[in-house]
């Protein structure tokens, strides 16, 4: 094999190791990107639907108190505005299952909230204030404890479930840069062993003829040898100098 072929080969060997590597880890950061967008804005919305909940049912109790304590049409105006932004939030929740469990617990707030949603809006209205009071105490509070118990149940789920979610992509990204380290240290292999095989197939010959020219004397009788082994233009040399002494000789 020729010399710049062989000098050639080992540099393509070395740019289709690095462009490999490089072409996956893009592919692998792209998909990691992807990942980590889909991932936090799947579970930051159930995140804020339940925080939205949350502050809705506490705007219901108030709204309940103070239409019992006589603030009727403030209390009325507030009650129904806060059921509509618990539906809504409640409404993204449901489209929005990110986690085991989550939809178990969706249903039972479904289900306690339509409880207390009946309590305030048949009996509340037409009642007189004991039994409204009454039915706050011994109904409407409990059920309005127990739908925000589970609210915030289906927060905790979706937030520990993008903390978990964090470690297991930290385990990707260091997954996506695995590639890039790996085709550093195989360069740096590849370039150790082109150096070795420069030095054996090219400097140390070129170093060997010339020291055998240094060392030759035309009135030796010795056959002049460079004992280059291999078979490239460094061999080709060595055997036209022999050639040239073999003429030098015969005249």
């Amino acid at each position: 094999m020729k010399i710049r072929f062989k000098i050639l080969a080992g540099f393509i060997v070395i740019i289709v190791m690095l462009l490999t590597a490089g072409i996956m880890s893009v592919f692998e950061f792209t998909r990691l990107s992807d990942s980590i967008n889909g991932i936090v804005n799947d579970n930051y919305r159930s995140i804020h639907a339940s925080k939205d909940m949350i502050e809705s049912l506490e705007r219901e109790d108030s709204g309940v108190l103070m239409y019992i304590s006589g603030e009727k049409t403030e209390g009325r105006s507030i009650l129904f505005s806060s059921d509509s932004v618990f539906r809504n939030a409640l409404d993204i929740a449901q489209n929005n299952i990110t986690e085991s469990g989550e939809d178990t617990v969706i249903e039972q707030i479904i289900k306690l909230y339509e409880n207390y949603f009946s309590l305030w809006n048949k009996n509340l209205f037409e009642d007189s204030v004991e039994i409204q009071m009454n039915t706050y105490y011994t109904g409407l509070h409990l059920y309005f404890q127990k739908v925000k118990t589970k609210v915030n149940e289906l927060h905790y789920l979706n937030q520990s479930g993008l903390y978990n979610r964090a470690g297991m992509l930290q385990d990707k990204a260091t997954r996506a840069l695995m590639p890039g380290i790996v085709a550093i240290i195989t360069a740096l292999l590849l370039i150790l062993i082109f150096n070795f095989l420069i030095s054996y197939y090219f400097v140390n010959p070129l170093k060997n003829l010339i020291r055998a020219i240094s060392h030759y004397y035309p009135s030796s009788k010795k056959e002049f040898t460079a004992h280059i082994e291999s078979n490239d233009e460094l061999k080709e040399l060595e055997n036209e100098i022999q050639n040239l002494i073999t003429r030098l000789r015969s005249r």
